[in-house]
C-alpha cells in the first residue's frame, strides 16, 4: 500500500480526472501517459489500472488488458467490474472455460449482477449449452423485467440453437424494442429476419433505424444495400454502398456486391471494374472470379471468362456456366453435358428398377424435365416421334404452365404437372428417364437432332378464333415479342418497344404485338403505331401457340416464343445478345435446329441497334417491306 502526501493525493486525483477527460475525447494517447505516469507514483491505484485495462481492451490486442484486471484482482479479489471485464475478454480470446470461471466467481458473490448472468449466458450459448444459457437470462428477468439486453439475449440464443425458428427470434428481439426502441441490434436482427422472410419493405424500416442510432455503421449500410438490390431499387443500392465505403471490414465485398448491382443494372463494363477491384483486394475471393467471368462471357470475350472461371472454385453455378460455355462455343458435346447433369441428379433419386437406359421397353416411358428451361423442353420434345419406337408410350412430367402445349407434340399420349406428379407413386408400368439425357441414350452426338420442321400441332379452334376475330386483309402478319425470357443481365440489356419502332415503320406488313404489358402510355403508342396488341388476350401458353400459328413471321427475343415458333415450322427472327441460350449456338447465322430460323446477334453489349437494322434489311430483301 503506497502512502502519499495530501498535496499527492490530490495531484493523482486531478491527473486521473485529465486522463478520463482524454479518453473520453478519444485521445488515447494521452489518456495512457497520464495513466501510466499515475501507476509509476501509485502501482495499486485501482482507477488507473480500470483505465489502462479499459484502453487496452479497445486494442487490436485485447488479451494485453488481462495484466491489469489481474493486478485489480489481486489488490480486490471481489473487484465486480474486474470480474466481468476479464471475462468477456476471455471469451472474445475463445477461452470459454476462463471466462465462465470468471462469470461464476462474480455471480457466486453478487448473484443478481445483470451483465454478470448475461455474460455468462452469452458464454453458454456459444458453447452451445443452450439450456444452462437461457436460465441465465431468465434470472436476469426476473431481477429486472425491464431489462432489455436479456430478451434480445434470448433472440440471438434462438437464432443460435434453431435458425430457421424465426417466430421466437422475432418474439424476443421485439420485446426487447418494446422495452427499448432504440434498442439498435435488435432492429438488424429483425432486418435480417425480414429480409429472408422476402419482407424487404419491413427490413429496410428496421436499418434505417438501426442506422439512426449508429449512422455510419458500414456493416448496416452494406445489408441495405443487399435489401434495396432486391427491390430493384439499383440506384438506391449503390448509393448505400458507396455510404458504406471506409467503415465496412471487408472492402473487396463490397466492391464485389457493388459490381453485381452494375450487372444487375446491365451495365458490365462498370461491373467488371468493381469485380476486378474486388479480386485484387483480395486474390484468392473465388466469388470475384466468378462475377468477372460472367461479365466477360455476356461481352463476349469467351476464352477470357474461362479463365475467370477456371480460378473461381468449383461451385455449382461455376461448373454450370462453364459447361454453358463449353456448349455454346462447340467445345464439348452438348448431349454429354446434359446427361451429366441427368446422371448427378436424377439417377440418384430414381429407384433403379424404374430407370430407362436408351433400351426397347414394353413397358411406357415417363420423362422428367426437372431443371429445364421451357424453351429447351419444346426443342427436346421433338424426339418423341424416336421414343415412340422404343416404348409402348410416352409420357412428360413437366411444369404446369407447359401440360397443354405438351399434349400436342406429336406422340405424347399423356402430360403431368410436376407439381402434382407423386415420385412415390410413379406411372404404373413405365420406366423413367430425363429429357436431358433422351439424345444421349438415342445415341446423337455434336448437339446434332433429328431434322423437323413441324412437331406440335396447335389448337385448331383456338387457332380459328383468332384468324376470325383478330387479322383481317391480306398484309403480311408479323408478330413482335420482347420479352426479357431470353436476357440475362438485367433491366438495361432488355430490348424495349421503342427499338422495334424502326421496323414497325415498315410499310406493308401488320404487326401484332405478343408481348404483356400493365403500361397504359405504351398501349397507346402501340395504338398510334397501328400495332395489333393482342397480348392481354393470351390466357396461356396453347393461345400463344395458336397465334403463333396464324402468323407469317415472327420477330422475338423471347426464348420460349421463339422455341414454339420452332416447333411450328414457322420462319422467326431471333434478336440475341453477345452471350444467348445454348440452343442458339454461338455468331453463327442460322440455328442449328430450326431452319427458318434467323438469328441477329449484338455485336456490342448492351446495344441492339445491330440487330434491328439486319432485321429492317432482311425484311426488305426477303419479304418486299419498304
Amino acid at each position: 500500500m503506497n502512502s502519499h502526501t495530501e498535496d499527492e493525493d490530490n495531484a493523482i486525483a486531478e491527473a486521473i480526472t485529465a486522463a478520463a477527460t482524454h479518453n473520453r475525447a478519444g485521445r488515447f494517447k494521452d489518456a495512457a501517459s497520464i495513466y501510466n505516469k499515475v501507476l509509476s507514483l501509485s502501482p495499486s491505484n485501482l482507477d488507473a489500472l480500470k483505465g489502462m485495462a479499459e484502453l487496452a481492451a479497445r486494442t487490436n490486442e485485447p488479451h494485453s488488458a488481462l495484466p491489469f484486471y489481474a493486478k485489480i484482482l489481486h489488490e480486490h479479489p471481489n473487484n465486480p467490474d474486474a470480474l466481468n471485464n476479464r471475462g468477456v475478454i476471455l471469451m472474445s480470446l475463445g477461452d470459454a472455460e476462463a471466462s465462465e470461471f470468471s462469470f461464476r466467481k462474480l455471480l457466486k458473490l453478487f448473484p443478481e449482477d445483470l451483465q454478470g448472468l448475461n455474460n455468462l449466458g452469452n458464454n453458454l450459448v456459444k458453447q452451445k449449452r443452450f439450456d444452462e444459457a437461457e436460465e441465465q437470462f431468465l434470472k436476469s428477468i426476473e431481477s429486472d423485467p425491464r431489462h432489455a439486453p436479456a430478451y434480445y439475449n434470448l433472440g440471438i440464443l434462438h437464432t443460435t440453437k434453431s435458425p430457421n425458428d424465426h417466430e421466437n427470434q422475432l418474439k424476443y428481439f421485439t420485446k426487447t424494442l418494446e422495452i427499448d426502441p432504440d434498442f439498435t441490434d435488435a432492429h438488424i436482427n429483425i432486418a435480417n429476419i425480414m429480409a429472408i422472410n422476402d419482407n424487404p419493405d419491413m427490413a429496410i424500416l428496421h436499418l434505417d433505424k438501426a442506422l439512426l442510432g449508429r449512422p455510419n455503421d458500414g456493416v448496416i449500410l452494406f445489408n441495405k444495400g443487399l435489401t434495396l438490390r432486391k427491390q430493384c431499387l439499383y440506384k438506391e443500392a449503390l448509393d448505400a454502398f458507396q455510404a458504406a465505403r471506409g467503415n465496412f471490414p471487408e472492402p473487396y465485398r463490397l466492391d464485389f456486391e457493388t459490381g453485381n448491382t452494375h450487372y444487375e443494372l446491365g451495365d458490365l463494363k462498370k461491373a467488371a471494374a468493381f469485380f476486378m477491384t474486388s479480386i485484387s483486394e483480395r486474390a484468392s475471393f473465388k466469388k470475384g472470379f466468378l462475377g468477372l467471368g460472367k461479365v466477360l462471357a455476356e461481352s463476349g470475350q469467351i476464352s477470357k471468362a474461362k479463365e475467370a472461371f477456371d480460378r473461381a472454385g468449383n461451385e455449382f453455378e461455376v461448373q454450370q456456366r462453364q459447361k454453358a460455355l463449353d456448349i455454346l462455343t462447340g467445345d464439348r458435346d452438348p448431349w454429354v453435358i446434359l446427361k451429366e447433369s441427368f446422371d448427378n441428379d436424377f439417377l440418384q433419386t430414381t429407384a433403379e428398377k424404374f430407370k430407362w437406359q436408351g433400351e426397347k421397353i414394353s413397358e411406357s416411358l415417363s420423362i422428367h424435365t426437372t431443371g429445364m428451361a421451357l424453351g429447351e423442353i419444346i426443342l427436346l420434345s421433338r424426339l418423341t416421334n424416336d421414343l415412340m419406337k422404343k416404348a409402348k408410350e410416352v409420357n412428360f412430367i413437366t411444369h404446369s404452365s407447359l401440360v397443354s402445349v405438351l399434349q400436342r407434340v406429336f406422340g405424347v399420349n399423356t402430360v403431368s404437372s410436376q407439381e402434382t406428379f407423386n415420385p412415390d407413386k410413379p406411372y404404373p408400368d413405365s420406366k423413367e428417364t430425363h429429357l436431358y439425357a433422351i439424345p444421349s441414350f438415342l445415341k446423337l452426338t455434336n448437339g446434332k437432332l433429328p431434322e423437323s420442321t413441324r412437331y406440335i400441332a396447335p389448337n385448331n379452334e383456338r387457332g380459328r378464333l383468332w384468324n376470325e376475330n383478330t387479322f383481317n386483309g391480306n398484309e403480311i402478319r408479323i408478330g413482335l415479342n420482347w420479352s426479357k425470357r431470353n436476357i440475362y443481365t438485367g433491366p438495361d440489356q432488355d430490348l424495349i418497344f421503342e427499338e422495334f419502332e424502326p421496323i414497325i415503320k415498315l410499310q406493308g406488313a401488320t404487326f401484332t404485338n405478343l408481348t404483356s404489358s400493365s403500361d397504359e402510355t405504351l398501349k397507346g403508342h402501340m395504338q398510334d403505331l397501328d400495332v395489333l396488341n393482342i397480348s392481354e388476350f393470351i390466357r396461356d401458353h396453347e393461345d400463344l401457340l395458336a397465334i403463333i400459328d396464324q402468323l407469317d413471321l415472327l420477330v422475338t427475343t423471347d426464348s420460349l416464343t421463339a422455341h414454339l415458333a420452332g416447333a411450328l415450322g414457322k420462319p422467326t427472327i431471333v434478336l440475341l445478345p453477345l452471350l444467348p441460350n445454348w440452343c442458339w449456338g454461338y455468331k453463327t447465322i442460322k440455328s442449328s435446329y430450326y431452319p427458318n430460323h434467323t438469328l441477329m446477334r449484338q455485336s456490342v453489349e448492351n446495344n441492339w441497334d445491330r440487330p434491328i437494322q439486319r432485321t429492317i434489311s432482311f425484311l426488305r430483301e426477303h419479304y418486299g417491306l419498304s
